[in-house]
C-alpha cells in the first residue's frame, strides 16, 4: 500500500472516494479511544487532498452495474468506486 500512494502521490494523482469511508474507517478507533490513528487518517486524507463524493442516485446506479458486473464486489466498496468513476478519476 504504501508503495502504490508513493507513486500515485508522485505522479500526482487526484483521489476521491464516498463520504461513506468515514463510516467504515472510523468507528474503531473512535470506540477504542485510539486519537493517535484518528489524527493519522485525517492527516492522510488532508495529504492526498481526496475529494469525498456525496453519494446520489447516479452513483449508487452505477454501484449497482458495477456489483451485476463483479461479483464479489461488496457494496460499500462498490458505493466508493461508483464515487471515483462519477467523480472521473
Amino acid at each position: 500500500m504504501q508503495d502504490f500512494l508513493q507513486s500515485a502521490v508522485l505522479a500526482q494523482n487526484q483521489f476521491a472516494t464516498s463520504v461513506l469511508t468515514n463510516l467504515e474507517y472510523l468507528p474503531k478507533p473512535m470506540k477504542e479511544n485510539k486519537n493517535d490513528l484518528i489524527l493519522a487518517y485525517n492527516s492522510l486524507k488532508k495529504f492526498l487532498k481526496i475529494d469525498f463524493i456525496a453519494v446520489n442516485e447516479e452513483i449508487s446506479m452505477i454501484s449497482v452495474h458495477l456489483r451485476v458486473k463483479y461479483s464479489g464486489l461488496k457494496p460499500l466498496d462498490s458505493i466508493h468506486l461508483a464515487s471515483a468513476i462519477f467523480f472521473g478519476v
